[in-house]
């Protein structure tokens, strides 16, 4: 009876010493367990842009709420069209994995960029 009152007068782990400091049957006590995320990195891929044409604005528009529906309705079709299409050709890419990259890059004294898809 005495060692449940102690232990159920034990505090919480103070949060500078963590879970991790806890050792083996101390931290079963206080019903504790840390498993440390399992973290895998990926190799960088390649980033992609498409710049589009310029949208054309004017002060006066920004009064017109239409005008301002009609405006962004054309842009999110623009930027989706665009997402999209990058999407679609970034999988016939056929550097866009780093290894391949590197080697072909290697293999050109690193002189020349990897092709990417035509535009």
């Amino acid at each position: 009876p005495l060692v449940r009152a102690q232990r159920a007068r034990r505090p919480v782990p103070p949060a500078r010493r963590g879970v991790n400091s806890l050792e083996g049957a101390e931290a079963e006590e206080l019903g504790e367990s840390f498993v440390q995320p399992l973290i895998t990195l990926n190799p960088p891929s390649r980033y992609y842009f498409l710049f589009q044409r310029p949208i054309e604005t004017t002060a006066d528009m920004a009064a017109d709420r239409a005008m301002c529906d009609k405006l962004y309705a054309q842009v999110r079709a623009e930027v989706d069209g665009g997402i999209s299409y990058l999407l679609r050709k970034r999988g016939s890419d056929p550097y866009a994995d780093l290894g391949k990259r590197l080697l072909y890059e290697g293999l050109n004294g690193f002189k020349r960029q990897a092709p990417t898809f035509r535009i």
